[in-house]
C-alpha cells in the first residue's frame, strides 16, 4: 500500500474537512517537498525537524565543506563554513554519502561520478561469485584448465 496515501487517509478519518482542503495529488506534492527539503535538527533536546527557506538552496557537494545546526544561544538555524569560501564562490551543503536510487528518490538529481574521495562508491554492491566444483562435477565435464564445459569460472564486475 501506499504510505503517503496511507496517511492522507487517517488524516481525512480523524479531519474530515481536510479532503476539500487538499486533494490526494496535493497532499503528496506537499509530503515530497517537505521531506525533500527539510534539516533534522536538535532543538532544546529534542529531535525534530525543520524547513529553513534558503537553506534549501544549496547544492549538494561531497566532502561537505558546511555543517548546519540549530544554535541553542540564538534560537536560530545556523550554516558554518568548514573552509574558506571566496568571494561570489557558491556555497554547497552535503545531502550526505548516499547511492543514486536515494539521491534521486528524495532530492530529484543522481551524482555523475558518485565516489567517495577513499574511492567508495556507494552505487555499488560487493558481489562475490564461486563455484562448487564438486556439485558442477557431478552433472558437468570439468576441463583441465578449470572450467565447468568451457565456461570460465571467474567473474569481472565493473
Amino acid at each position: 500500500a501506499d504510505a503517503i496515501r496511507e496517511d492522507y487517509d487517517s488524516i481525512v478519518a480523524i479531519a474530515p474537512e481536510f479532503a476539500s482542503v487538499s486533494t490526494l495529488d496535493e497532499f503528496r506534492w506537499a509530503r515530497m517537498i517537505v521531506c525533500s527539503r527539510n534539516f533534522g535538527l536538535l532543538v532544546n533536546g529534542h529531535r525534530t525537524s525543520a524547513l529553513v527557506p534558503h537553506a534549501d538552496m544549496l547544492n549538494h557537494l561531497r566532502p561537505r565543506e558546511t555543517k548546519w545546526t540549530f544554535c541553542e544561544e540564538t534560537q536560530c538555524f545556523t550554516i558554518t563554513s568548514l573552509q574558506a569560501i571566496g568571494a561570489g564562490e557558491q556555497v554547497y551543503d552535503s545531502y550526505g554519502q548516499k547511492c543514486n536510487h536515494r539521491f534521486l528518490l528524495n532530492y530529484g538529481f543522481c551524482v555523475e561520478r558518485n565516489v567517495e574521495m577513499d574511492g567508495f562508491c556507494p552505487n555499488e554492491v560487493p558481489l562475490e561469485l564461486g563455484l562448487d566444483l564438486a556439485l558442477a562435477s557431478s552433472s558437468s565435464s570439468l576441463s583441465s584448465s578449470g572450467s565447468v564445459d568451457g565456461v570460465d569460472d571467474r567473474v569481472c564486475w565493473e
